[in-house]
């Protein structure tokens, strides 16, 4: 807001100053994600504007020294529901999605309806989606999860393939560079597929994953 013409350049300056540090507090402020609150996340076609080459994959255990290794300014952080950490580091923009590694709606479904099971949902994959389209071009993005195998390179491949259209095959070839032994979620990974619109494409070129 234009401060009144009677205000005095100190006071001009104290809220400059002000505002600078309110806003520069809200850009550091880690998301949090919780089924109760997809609306906040839901948006039609949400695009990934950060370098896909900027991205790191890793375990919980191996958080700390990914984030240093990487210098990782962003983080998509995976894990169980009832799991109480671990913590955003200092400096790290963070969303956290809870969610079971469940990778087949089979019979384990009767187990969620009794909430024995959260199940991963298209929600937590648009939810991905647009916390990677929000973050600045220069973000250095790390996704975790346990063990770093299965969830979290799930997502890194949906990301991933909706940076590189056309190209879902090197999209799954990148993955493997970027953390050998993935084994991404394939039913997070059917659920890519279906919100970026890839007709199968995504899906099949995990196939011929062992």
């Amino acid at each position: 807001m234009r401060p009144p013409a009677w205000a005095s350049a100190s006071a001009s300056a104290w809220a400059s100053a002000w505002a600078s540090a309110f806003w520069g507090q809200l850009s550091r402020r880690s998301a949090w994600y919780s089924p109760g609150w997809t609306h906040l996340f839901i948006q039609a076609g949400p695009s990934m504007t950060a370098d896909p080459t900027a991205l790191a994959v890793c375990g919980h255990y191996e958080i700390n020294q990914t984030v240093w290794d990487f210098a990782a300014t962003h983080m998509i952080l995976i894990t169980d529901p009832e799991s109480t950490g671990p913590d955003s580091p200092a400096g790290v923009t963070m969303l956290r999605l809870e969610f079971h590694d469940v990778t087949a709606l089979t019979d384990v479904t009767s187990l969620a309806l009794q909430g024995g099971v959260v199940l991963p949902t298209r929600e937590h994959v648009l939810a991905a989606l647009t916390f990677a389209a929000e973050m600045p071009a220069e973000a250095r993005l790390l996704v975790t999860c346990g063990a770093g195998i299965s969830r979290s390179t799930a997502i890194a491949l949906t990301l991933l393939a909706q940076a590189m259209p056309g190209r879902e095959a090197d999209a799954v070839t990148r993955l493997h560079r970027i953390r050998s032994g993935a084994r991404p979620n394939p039913l997070i990974v059917q659920y890519a597929d279906d919100a970026l619109g890839l007709g199968g494409r995504l899906v099949g070129a995990i196939c011929g994953l062992g």
